[in-house]
Order: structure tokens, then C-alpha cells, then sequence
């Protein structure tokens, strides 16, 4: 409740122990031959609305702006603490999710994201970004109206887990301005499609975000053949399809697909 707000403490992100694992992770993948990705928990929209609530989140943002500006402002540190443990052990990107689209659309306005959110988005990536760290940001649904400010505000990479909820074609505009970094579409496609239907999709998916110079990291969902029931045969030709098709940068730690000779 809002009047708890004064009293309300954010866990501690310096806490050594949430990082037993990321530390025994460090040891092992080799700095200098493997791409290290710092994997935070979900970001600050969709934590202001965990600890709000969603119908009273939805109501703050009309009616107690202030209040909710503050608790942004105090959640925020928490990240801070955690992108100093992971810059120390190396990470070359930090990873963290706020899903702001539904099926059909994003679920609070372009200004509303501007009046609570783009600042912290922006000093928030700057400090990564002065530290030596991409900015990577997961986000499901219908975010299209939000990716023109995801730009500007600096996000290197857009991991979408179902690329046909943005629309391959739409996605194509952004083509070379921010990375994407996809699988195979959960919903629509992946659980479903044969081994041929996947060769396609990839090739398209890679045509239309991965232009020449790169702009697509193409990555399996996690736990597919578990999570989605993807049978092995889909999953083996996904990896197959990515090795025959890509086009990979030999500089630099990510493998940018992209296509020279794209006819769909």
C-alpha cells in the first residue's frame, strides 16, 4: 500500500549470494572465446506492477503518479547493484525482461512509458553501455509502438520469443537499427511446423531483420522440446537451418546472422 512507501526496502542486490551460481558460471566459460550474458530478473515495469498489483498498478498511473515515480526510482537501485556484480565477473551484456505487450497491443501508452519509464530505461543502459555491457531486453507481445523508443533509448538487442506477435514484415523496418535476437515463433510456429516449414521460417525470419551487416542472433527456445513439446527432428532442423543459411561476422563475440540472397 502507498503508505507503506516510505518504510518499503528493495532486497539487496550486492547480496554475494545471489550470485553463487553466476560466480561458478564465470570460472568455467572462458572470457576471451565465449560471449558472457548477465541474466537479471524481470525488469522495472513489470516489477512496479508485481508489488502494486495490477489493478491498482493501472490505477496509479492516473492517480498517483507521484508515488509511483518514487517506487520506480527506489526499484531501480536494486538493478544498479546487480549490473555492478555482473559487469565484475565479465559480462559483455546484461539480460532482463519486461513483457509491455499483450496480443494486440501495448499495454499502457507510448506517454505513459515516457512520463514513468524512458529516463530510468536510458540511465539505466548508459551505465551499462559505460561499463563496457550491451543492453538486452526481453519483451513479449504487440510492442511495435514501443520499439522506435527502445532505439533511441538505446537498447542494443530485442529478444523476442514470438517474433510473429511484432510481425516479420513490421520487424523489417528496424531492420539494422536495433538486434534481434530470436527463436523460432512459440505460438504459431515452432510447435507446430515440419522440418521444411522450419528451413523456411528461419530463412524468413533471417531476411527480413538480418541485413547484410548483421542484425539477427538466432537462439532456441529454452527447454523447447520440454516447455512446447517441439519433437527433437524440429529442433535439429532449426540448428540445421542456422548453419546452412547464416552468414556469420568472423570479428566480435556475437554471430550476427544475415542473408545474402533472399528470395522467399
Amino acid at each position: 500500500e502507498w503508505d507503506m512507501l516510505d518504510s518499503y526496502t528493495i532486497p539487496d542486490g550486492k547480496n554475494p549470494d545471489r550470485y553463487s551460481t553466476a560466480r561458478k558460471l564465470a570460472r568455467v566459460v572462458p572470457e576471451k572465446s565465449k560471449f558472457r550474458m548477465g541474466v537479471m530478473t524481470n525488469f522495472v515495469f513489470e516489477v512496479s506492477h508485481f508489488v502494486r498489483g495490477w489493478d491498482n498498478y493501472m490505477r496509479d498511473l492516473f492517480k498517483h503518479p507521484n508515488e509511483l515515480q518514487k517506487l520506480v526510482k527506489k526499484i531501480m537501485q536494486f538493478y544498479y547493484n546487480c549490473a555492478d556484480q555482473l559487469i565484475a565477473m565479465k559480462a559483455k551484456a546484461i539480460f532482463t525482461t519486461d513483457d509491455w505487450g499483450s496480443q494486440k497491443n501495448i499495454l499502457i501508452s507510448p506517454s505513459m512509458f515516457d512520463k514513468f519509464y524512458a529516463e530510468p530505461y536510458k540511465e539505466f543502459i548508459k551505465y551499462c553501455h559505460d561499463h563496457g555491457a550491451f543492453f538486452i531486453l526481453h519483451s513479449c507481445g504487440k510492442i511495435n509502438k514501443l520499439i522506435p523508443k527502445f532505439i533511441e533509448l538505446g537498447v542494443d538487442a530485442l529478444q523476442l520469443d514470438a517474433p510473429h506477435m511484432v510481425g516479420l514484415d513490421e520487424a523489417s523496418e528496424f531492420a539494422g537499427k536495433i538486434c534481434f535476437f530470436d527463436c523460432i515463433d512459440v505460438q504459431k510456429v515452432y510447435p507446430f511446423a515440419s522440418p521444411k516449414e522450419i528451413e523456411e521460417e528461419f530463412k524468413r525470419m533471417a531476411c527480413k531483420v538480418g541485413p547484410k551487416d548483421g542484425g539477427l542472433v538466432a537462439i532456441d527456445y529454452f527447454n523447447a522440446n520440454s516447455a512446447l513439446n517441439v519433437p527433437w527432428s524440429t529442433i535439429k532442423a532449426f540448428e540445421r537451418a542456422v548453419k546452412k543459411l547464416g552468414k556469420y561476422s568472423p570479428n566480435g563475440y556475437l554471430k550476427l546472422i544475415s542473408v545474402e540472397k533472399c528470395e522467399l
